[in-house]
């Protein structure tokens, strides 16, 4: 068997603003930055260096199961472009190991756009047994970006919601609104059977990469249909 390598499981990009609740000369690239270094050594159950980490360089933690590197610059407006990989092994196969690429472009000293993927390759050369296939659980590492006071990821316009909305009346104007929202960077999904499809499921694999609405009210459907342009 041949190695296959970086295989995608997971992917994000999210706006990410700085909200109220954090003083204006507080820089959200080193809000984020901290936040993707805590999550690293939470998740993957290690300790790397801080300032390496931060600032750029190539980096281990102390037993060896995790390593990577990290880059930093700054635009000619002053702002951070900063990516890193985090390499570690899977503790229950030992043959496959995780790639965790982050990258960080900065547009003001509130705003910055996170890139975020998640990858496997398994070194398959000299065995005779299939790899593991991946199961579809969410991942719970972007979770820090949606739940931590003081930042909010944007789609658009609008504040992302983490969990699946209603289409009623009273949220009808929004979902219209974002559906013709151009600056828009993700898709919206409309569940018009959630007996079916089951939102919450739904919104834990899709978080991050869709807004979804639910609605079993054909009358409020049918209305929906007068109010959007025809395509």
């Amino acid at each position: 068997m041949i190695e296959t390598s970086n295989i995608l499981v997971n992917k994000l990009t999210l706006n990410i603003q700085r909200n109220a609740q954090i003083p204006e000369q507080r820089d959200i690239a080193d809000i984020v930055k901290s936040l993707i270094f805590n999550r690293v050594c939470e998740c993957l159950q290690t300790q790397i260096d801080w300032r390496t980490f931060i600032w750029g360089g190539a980096f281990s933690g102390k037993d060896g199961s995790v390593n990577g590197i990290a880059a930093s610059a700054r635009n000619q407006e002053g702002f951070a472009i900063w990516a890193a990989c985090v390499n570690c092994k899977d503790e229950s196969m030992p043959r496959r190991h995780w790639k965790y690429y982050f990258g960080i472009r900065q547009r003001s000293l509130a705003e910055l756009t996170l890139s975020y993927a998640r990858c496997y390759c398994d070194h398959m050369a000299g065995s005779i047994i299939m790899a593991k296939p991946i199961s579809t659980i969410r991942d719970p590492f972007p979770d820090i970006f949606f739940y931590t006071p003081g930042i909010q990821c944007m789609c658009g316009k609008r504040v992302y919601s983490n969990t699946a909305i209603e289409l009623n009346k009273a949220t009808l104007p929004d979902f219209v609104d974002s559906v013709q929202d151009n600056t828009r960077n993700i898709p919206v999904i409309l569940i018009t059977c959630p007996d079916y499809i089951v939102p919450e499921p739904l919104m834990d694999q899709l978080q991050g990469n869709a807004i979804i609405y639910w609605c079993d009210n054909a009358e409020l459907i049918s209305r929906l249909n007068m109010l959007l342009p025809r395509i």
